[in-house]
């Protein structure tokens, strides 16, 4: 389903903004356990997600996209001793590195691993 949008035309940044978005809507509530692959990037659901970012988001997407790209540098530029760098998960999927199904938990990960780098980055 991710490399169907993907393939369709969607951005990273748009796929991971629809989880950003559905996650903060439903996360401790009766939809959470909606917050899967099938459900997210179904083609007529996601189309409809991407709708309610919303053109005015769109300047927000592209500057987390620039942040998190930011991010993804300054990651490169001290490495993380207990992980191995990652690249973008939408290029992993597209390699065939990783399942759709592990898109959401890739996600996570990859946004605690660049929480822990800030952190120890801040601290040192």
């Amino acid at each position: 389903l991710v490399a169907d949008r993907l393939r369709q035309g969607f951005t990273e940044e748009e796929l991971i903004a629809v989880i950003d978005l559905k996650a903060s809507q439903w996360l401790g509530g009766e939809f959470a356990k909606y917050l899967r692959p099938a459900t997210l990037f179904n083609k007529t659901k996601f189309e409809q997600y991407v709708g309610e970012i919303g053109a005015k988001n769109s300047i927000e997407i592209r500057a987390a996209a620039a942040k998190a790209a930011e991010d993804k540098r300054k990651a490169e530029e001290k490495p993380i001793t207990d992980e191995k760098p990652f690249k973008g998960i939408a290029q992993m999927i597209l390699d065939g590195d990783v399942k759709e199904s592990e898109f959401t938990r890739q996600y996570m990960q990859n946004q605690r691993r660049l929480d822990r780098a800030k952190a120890s980055h801040e601290g040192s």
